[in-house]
Formats: C-alpha cells, sequence, structure tokens
C-alpha cells in the first residue's frame, strides 16, 4: 500500500469533497483522465487485451492448483486488503446506515447533532462480545449516549467481530480506530468538525464536561490532534482529532507503521506505540529495530519517573517537544493534563482519581482497571440519573435511548 508520508510536508487543509486520496484503489483524480494512466503509456493498447487474457489464464491455473491459499481455506488479509474492505465495501459507508441501529454492524451510529459549530463526534471501537454482552460495556456505552445527547454530539460505535478481526489480521482491535476514523473522514458526509476517541473501558464521570475545550485549551491555537502523555510521550486512547487532511495522513501512517508478526515485530502499546515511533523520528518504512529504537525516545518517563509526573503528566507542551525528534508534527499536535481527558483510578498505574473529583474520564484499563470498573460506573449512571447497575433488568434495551 502506498504511503502516505506526512513526515516534514503539510498542505493545505481543503474540504473533503476535493481531497485526493491518492492511495485509494480506484479513485479517479479531476483533471486526469482515465486513459493517460501510467499503465496505457508503457503498454500499447492493442497488446492490452493479450496481457489480461494471459494474466486470466494463469490466475485460473494458480486458483485451480491451489497454489493462491492454504488448503484450510482460510486467507489472511494483507494491509491492502484490510483497506480495500473497508472502503469499497457498502455496510462500511457510515452515512448509509440508519441511526441508532444494532441489526447494521459495525457501525452503531446515535446522530444527537444539532446544527452547532464546530460539530464534534465522538468514536469507540469495541469488539460484539463487549457491547453487546457484557454488562460493565453496556453501562460505559449507556453513559456515552447519555452525554453525546446532552451535548448534540454523534455518536459514532464501531462494533467489530472479534472473529473476523482474528481470522483476518492478527492486529489488536486498537488498531482499528485508525481505519474507522479514516472512513469517517473520507466519507465526506458525517458533518463531523472534530472525532473524539474514547475508550471501551473509559467512564464519563463529568457529563457537563464540554469536548470543545479542548480546541483552544489554555488559550492554545488550534492543532489536528490533543492528546495526552503517560510515561509515554504520547497516549492516544482518549484525544480529540480534526477531520483534517493531515489527520488522516497521520492515520494512514499509523497504520503502516505495525508489521507482521505481533509483538516481537512491533513496538508495544498498538496505535498509541505507533504515533510514539514517528514522534520519536520514525517513518513506515524503517526497520522494527528503528521503530522501537524510536519509541524508546518517546519513553523517556518510564525511565524518569520525575520527568513523567512534571512534563508528560502535566501535559507541558514546550518539555514535551524537547524530546519530540520530528519537531515537524508539533504545529499539528498539543498536549493536555493527563487528568483533564485520561484520568486513572486511584492506585491504578499512578492514578489519583477519587470520587467527587471533576475530571471528565476515569480510564479503567488492565485486569487492576477492570475490577474497580464497576463502583466507577455505578456513580457516574446515577450522578447522570440513568438506573444503576442493581435495578437494570433488560440490558438488550437499556442502552437505547
Amino acid at each position: 500500500m502506498p504511503q502516505a508520508n506526512v513526515v516534514g510536508s503539510w498542505e493545505p487543509v481543503s474540504p473533503v469533497a476535493s481531497w485526493d486520496f491518492d492511495d485509494k484503489q480506484g479513485f479517479h483524480f479531476p483533471g486526469r483522465e482515465l486513459r493517460e494512466s501510467v499503465y496505457s503509456r508503457l503498454i500499447p493498447q492493442q497488446w492490452s487485451w493479450r496481457i489480461v487474457c494471459v494474466a486470466s489464464i494463469l490466475l485460473v491455473v494458480l486458483v485451480l492448483s491451489g497454489k493462491l491459499w492454504e488448503s484450510s481455506g482460510t486467507v489472511a488479509l494483507t494491509d491492502r486488503e484490510v483497506m480495500a474492505m473497508w472502503r469499497h465495501t457498502t455496510k462500511f459507508n457510515p452515512s448509509q446506515i440508519p441511526n441508532a441501529s444494532y441489526e447494521t454492524t459495525p457501525w452503531v451510529i446515535h446522530r444527537f447533532a444539532r446544527g452547532n459549530s464546530p460539530q464534534i463526534c465522538i468514536q469507540c471501537v469495541v469488539i460484539s462480545g463487549d457491547i453487546i454482552h457484557t454488562r460493565k460495556r453496556l453501562d460505559a456505552h449507556r453513559l456515552q449516549l447519555e452525554y453525546a445527547q446532552r451535548h448534540g454530539y454523534d455518536l459514532y460505535t464501531y462494533v467489530g467481530d472479534e472473529e473476523n478481526i482474528k481470522q483476518g489480521t492478527t492486529r489488536y482491535v486498537d488498531w482499528y480506530k485508525l481505519l474507522s476514523t479514516q472512513e469517517l473522514i473520507e466519507s465526506g458526509t458525517t458533518g463531523c468538525d472534530y472525532i473524539f476517541w474514547i475508550d471501551q473501558d473509559s467512564v464519563i464521570m463529568n457529563m457537563s464536561f464540554p469536548l470543545e475545550s479542548l480546541i483552544h485549551w489554555n488559550g492554545m491555537h488550534d492543532t489536528d490532534a490533543v492528546v495526552t502523555a503517560d510515561t509515554l510521550g504520547v497516549n492516544t486512547i482518549q484525544g480529540l482529532w480534526k477531520v483534517s487532511r493531515f489527520t488522516r495522513d497521520l492515520m494512514v501512517d499509523m497504520w503502516s507503521m505495525w508489521q507482521p508478526g505481533g509483538i516481537k515485530n512491533n513496538p508495544p502499546l498498538h496505535a498509541t506505540g505507533a504515533l510514539a515511533s514517528i514522534l520519536g523520528g520514525c517513518q513506515p518504512h524503517d526497520t522494527v529495530q528503528q521503530k522501537k529504537a524510536c519509541y524508546f525516545v518517546m519513553d523517556l518517563g518510564w525511565r524518569d519517573q520525575v520527568f513523567a509526573k512534571q512534563v508528560y503528566y502535566a501535559g507541558d507542551n514546550a518539555g514535551i517537544g524537547t524530546v519530540v525528534v520530528n519537531k515537524s508534527l508539533l504545529p499539528h499536535i498539543k498536549w493536555v493534563p493527563r487528568h483533564v481527558i485520561n484520568s486513572y483510578p486511584d492506585g491504578v498505574w499512578g492514578g489519583r482519581f477519587k470520587f467527587g473529583d471533576p475530571d471528565f474520564i476515569v480510564h479503567c484499563f488492565s485486569q487492576k482497571g477492570e475490577l474497580v470498573m464497576r463502583p466507577y460506573l455505578d456513580a457516574a449512571l446515577h450522578s447522570a440519573g440513568l438506573e444503576t447497575h442493581t435495578n437494570v433488568t433488560n440490558t438488550s434495551q437499556a442502552a437505547v435511548i
């Protein structure tokens, strides 16, 4: 798949309808006639049909001889095939999916937009078992629905199929945030100006927090991304992404940072690790060793806990900028203090969130976080005026508002 390289380059943002996504197969570029393609210039037209016939015969022979796939019948999808699936399958187009439908997967959409400007959208990526059958995930989703409705934000939930994901790719589900956001941007029909990522194990504790406040947080200028940092210099679990060409191309690069072979062939932390490696100076074509070295640069807070607390946790943009190797990305990304959009429960990964704190979200990640998630959910549901765990009897109806 051709790489959309954002490193060291930038072009003005234009309306989605006029963007030329040059890595999309079959996309027609305005002003370029199809007959002027590289193929037609290199191969005389009278030979074209002969080449097609020979290629077709060869393909049939390979298929019949069983050379194209394993005898088990399971075919692992390449990155290019996964991207093509997302882009060209009708049901993956969010503009064609009914409002609040659990029958049309993978998108579950609740549209609450009121015509505000800018228009904020929320996106959460889960697997189907988590949202349909697990009460904690369902209650977290109910809070997202209530919050989105109160603020007039559209809520896009990607409900992936765990088995298909396992068969099609070895990537963790977290990677699919990148594809789903690309789909929302490329569709050009959502009306979203910004997309906020929220994780499936995060609990909204403060219903009054406006996501618009992140755009110019603490008087800072508008950027393409608003993120936080932990011991690693960036965390993409929660974050605000501007619907822009830069955002879309950066996510293409983040997706392309992954290499087959599982965790041993990639930096830790999935999509977060991919962006950390890019900030550390690497590009998709670099080796595994180079990417891990770039990740190591941004993982300074793991080696220096004092620095992590004073700079990374605090969202000190100047301090973080001294660590970032790829300085060309700094005008497009800003950091806010970790507690603003990614608080951790008291005692979990250095977290200090306690009941009554005004923080927007408490992120109950990891096995330890899962153990304490229920009390936070019940407190948040009660505060929002929603039914709590003890008196919700019909989970299939609980998430529909």
